[in-house]
């Protein structure tokens, strides 16, 4: 399953090359399907923010490589995080769905940094996305990484993990073939997926919608 892929100028990192993006059919979306989703936390245990009690959970299906990702996370989480997770109505989960070669290595980087500091690495690779996607990534990256207290040899060591990669795939395997993710973002309000997700009143309509009495 895995396999030595040279890349980044050189830097050999033992990562799992990423299988295809097959097209599933969709589930219904019923009380099992729900309960299945929000239960379904990676082997590395989901990452959030919020009250793990809030009304409503927010999960984003979400790969670092992708520019919908960054404008959301640049654009739209600070207000939903402002108005919904700070006030403890919403539980807001990122769970990792890489696109591609590059998001599956950045995403081990992630899994790698201290736990208190993962959101704000996240916020700083979708904040300077452009910089490591179109020029050295290898050395923006370490850039972003050193800042967390990564050191270099860390930083090869924690894409040399097989089973690091391995747990990310089973996450992604698992969004894809169980509660039909095909590409990121995707999100999901209270384990039912918002149709429309580059719609930023979409997201926030679900949310609003999920915290209204029955």
């Amino acid at each position: 399953m895995f396999d030595v892929v040279p890349c980044w100028g050189g830097l050999v990192a033992t990562v799992a090359l990423l299988p295809p993006l097959d097209a599933v059919s969709a589930k219904s979306e019923n009380t099992a399907f729900e309960r299945q989703l929000l239960e379904a936390e990676p082997a590395g245990a989901d990452m959030s923010l919020g009250a793990t009690k809030a009304e409503v959970t927010l999960i984003e299906y979400g790969s670092v490589t992708s520019s919908s990702c960054a404008e959301f996370h640049k654009n739209v989480l600070p207000v939903i995080q402002h108005k919904y997770i700070d006030t403890g109505l919403v539980r807001y989960v990122f769970r990792e769905y890489p696109t591609d070669q590059t998001a599956l290595m950045v995403s081990m980087l992630m899994r790698c940094v201290p736990e208190t500091k993962y959101f704000s690495t996240l916020d700083m690779l979708f904040q300077r996305q452009s910089l490591w996607k179109g020029g050295n990534i290898k050395s923006e990256l370490l850039k972003i990484m050193r800042s967390t207290g990564m050191s270099e040899n860390g930083f090869i060591a924690c894409l040399r993990r097989k089973e690091l990669a391995h747990a990310i795939h089973e996450t992604r395997r698992k969004a894809r073939d169980e509660f039909g993710v095909v590409d990121a973002p995707t999100f999901f309000v209270n384990g039912r997926k918002v149709d429309d997700h580059n719609d930023v009143t979409a997201v926030l309509s679900a949310i609003e919608a999920a915290l209204k009495p029955n």
